[in-house]
This record gives structure tokens, C-alpha cells and sequence, in this order.
């Protein structure tokens, strides 16, 4: 996103605007996802060209210190995955979910992970160094 002020700002914009897109262009979601079919070459292109592009943002974000280091590569996949699947579940099969809700959680997920937070965390290793 163009105007995020960093990446993972970028990120809970782009999962948004994504939704919204697909909610608005649900015959263009469905032709690209059929494409696999019909097209097979195509459709792996269109991925291509669209992952190479989010690897090279990553990348920056990651030399500027926006993100932690890792490989781009599995980052870049998981994380189309994961827009591909909300927007399948959420902008063409229940459009009628609260789209900022289910965005600022997807956008939780990217941003934070899974791990516990870093008070749940802390408390974690003060309960092992304790020996218990």
C-alpha cells in the first residue's frame, strides 16, 4: 500500500483492500481461481509475477528494519495464501462479514503471530527459570 507509513502497516491495509476487491469483483476472483484449469501456465505466471513483486517488498522492508529477517520466499506464499482463502471465505462466500473486523484480525495474525504476547511470554520464562 502506497501510503502505509511502514510494511506491516501496509500489510493491514493491503488485507482490506483486498477484501473489499474481491467483495466488489467476485467474477474476477473466481475467473483467475478457475484459470488453474483452462490456463494452468497463465495462472502460474499471474502468481509469479505477483509473488516476485511481493518478495522484493519484503525484502525492503526488511533492510529498512520494518520486519524481522526470514525467507521471503515462504513468507511471500503464506501470506498470499492466507488473502487468498479470507477472500474466498469472506469476500465471496460471506459477504456479509464485518470486513474491518475480520481484516484487523488477519492483519493481528500477520503482524504478531502466534506466540503468546510478550507479557505472556515473560511470564512463561520466569515460571521455567523457577523450575516449574
Amino acid at each position: 500500500m502506497k501510503d502505509a507509513p511502514n510494511r506491516l502497516e501496509a500489510e493491514r491495509l493491503g488485507i482490506r483492500a483486498y477484501l473489499d476487491f474481491v467483495r466488489t469483483h467476485k467474477s474476477l476472483y473466481r475467473v483467475v481461481m478457475e484459470a488453474q484449469f483452462v490456463a494452468p501456465e497463465a495462472y502460474r505466471a499471474y502468481y509469479k509475477v505477483f509473488s516476485d513483486a511481493y518478495g522484493q517488498q519484503l525484502s525492503q522492508a526488511a533492510k529498512r528494519g520494518e520486519i524481522s529477517d526470514g525467507n521471503t520466499d515462504v513468507r511471500v506464499w503464506a501470506l498470499m495464501g492466507a488473502s487468498t482463502f479470507l477472500g474466498l471465505k469472506f469476500g465471496v462466500w460471506e459477504d456479509d462479514a464485518d470486513v474491518n473486523a475480520v481484516s484487523e484480525a488477519a492483519a493481528d495474525l500477520m503482524i504478531n503471530g502466534l506466540a503468546p504476547r510478550a507479557s505472556r511470554v515473560t511470564l512463561r520464562r520466569r515460571r521455567i527459570g523457577k523450575g516449574r
